[in-house]
């Protein structure tokens, strides 16, 4: 796959002593500043629908609620019902319909298997921890992760709208494990922390951070993307380990990356304990690689380095691959964020970032959607069912609202927001943001 390898980066970053890689701390839509205004906006059945939602069944490993483990649940269920978890550790599970299973601290679930699910259906899964590998494949409908940590892997095949929200995908072992594969699907990734795993086992490359293949398109914003450190060998026979690409993007496919709190970044080369030159370390991988589109504005985007051991000189990123587009965007590309806890009652903010002056419109549906849109577009992703009030970004360009959640709805239910903003005569659309009331 990687017979031919291109690379796109900025400059360079530094590696601590050993390799070990100095993470900037992960963007957390909760812990961003955001501007208050001073009146929430009640957001209940008039401005959402009628709040409709199926059965909701407790999921109790300890027997306190109507199921004891996932799979008996999820055989039971109708699309349209919520299943709620209590805290435990579940068996592995397969979901092939639209349910919403709403976890929470200490759901701890085996490997997960999402497939099949069908067209005009949704299937949400937030607030789950599992320490194995996460397959999402052949989904016509739209498919929802949303607070999910410990998968080291995540495979994603032919499935038509994925929207990862708040996801923590990397492996802190060895292995040389890709981090997030795509394959002719379309993908938003917000939010989120994505690293591949170090190899140090055998020569090679280490793990790469985002693949896209086979005509996928994924949207990146508000998300670290990282490919792995090489790792350290002790081998008189061959060189240390390359550091693992940021992202990898085939002819057929476009990532999309957007806005300041966006890093793309190629892994550290590795090195070998048997020689104390430099020359003998894995090159630091590249940012980009490919030939297909890499489009991105006000990103930092940067190839992996390897300083340390001493050494003189580390690996060198290398220059930029022609056929990669690199996009300083004018209007700056806008992106949406959501801040709080969406339990019924709550008071919470949504935030535009953007051209400052530009008008601003943020809308509320209840469907998820997947209009048109093209190379460096985002598309429609949420159904018009309610706008907020319009406003203009500020000189720093930002806009927020506070909204209140009718302490009637229904927990369980799911609407999203998606941002339209128009500036210099463009029209922009951000990232979506689902919301699932907890």
């Amino acid at each position: 796959m990687f017979a031919m390898w291109f690379a796109l980066a900025l400059g360079s970053v530094p590696s601590p002593a050993f390799g070990s890689i100095a993470r900037p701390a992960q963007s957390s839509t909760s812990a961003k500043p955001v501007a208050q205004r001073p009146t929430p906006i009640l957001i209940g059945r008039a401005e959402l629908g009628p709040d409709a939602p199926g059965h909701t069944y407790i999921v109790d490993a300890s027997g306190g609620g109507d199921f004891l483990d996932l799979p008996p649940a999820i055989a039971a269920s109708q699309a349209g019902d919520v299943l709620l978890m209590v805290p435990g550790d579940y068996s592995k599970f397969t979901l092939s319909k639209g349910l919403t299973i709403v976890g929470s601290a200490g759901v701890h679930v085996g490997a997960v298997t999402i497939a099949n699910v069908p067209a005009e259906e949704t299937s949400v899964l937030v607030g789950l921890y599992n320490l194995k590998p996460v397959s999402i494949a052949s989904c016509p409908g739209h498919v929802v992760l949303q607070e999910h940590t410990g998968a080291y892997q995540l495979t994603i095949d032919q499935c038509s709208d994925v929207r990862l929200r708040d996801v923590d995908v990397r492996h802190l072992m060895h292995g040389g494990y890709d981090a997030l594969l795509a394959s002719a699907s379309r993908i938003e990734l917000a939010g989120s922390l994505v690293e591949g795993s170090y190899l140090d086992v055998a020569p090679g490359v280490a793990g790469t951070a985002l693949i896209a293949e086979n005509g996928s398109r994924v949207h990146v914003v508000d998300s670290t993307v990282w490919g792995a450190f090489g790792g350290i060998v002790s081998n008189t026979s061959f060189q240390a380990p390359d550091g693992g690409f940021g992202v990898f993007v085939d002819a057929t496919s476009e990532v999309l990356a957007i806005g300041p709190l966006t890093r793309v970044f190629g892994g550290n080369g590795g090195w070998n304990m048997d020689f104390d030159n430099c020359d003998y370390d894995g090159e630091g991988a590249s940012a980009v690689a490919g030939f297909g589109v890499f489009a991105h504005s006000t990103v930092e985007l940067l190839g992996g380095w390897t300083p340390g051991f001493g050494c003189t000189s580390g690996g060198q990123a290398a220059s930029f691959e022609p056929t990669v587009i690199h996009v300083a965007s004018s209007p700056l590309d806008p992106e949406l964020l959501f801040v709080g806890t969406p339990v019924p009652g709550a008071t919470v903010q949504v935030e535009v970032l953007g051209e400052p002056g530009a008008s601003v419109v943020v809308w509320l549906g209840r469907q998820l959607v997947l209009g048109p849109g093209s190379t460096l577009t985002v598309e429609q992703l949420v159904s018009h069912g309610f706008m907020l009030p319009p406003a203009t970004l500020d000189p720093n360009g930002r806009a927020a609202w506070s909204i209140t959640l009718d302490p009637s709805l229904h927990p369980g239910l799911v609407f999203a927001m998606q941002a339209e903003v128009t500036a210099a005569s463009v029209l922009q659309r951000t990232n979506s943001v689902p919301v699932v009331v907890r």
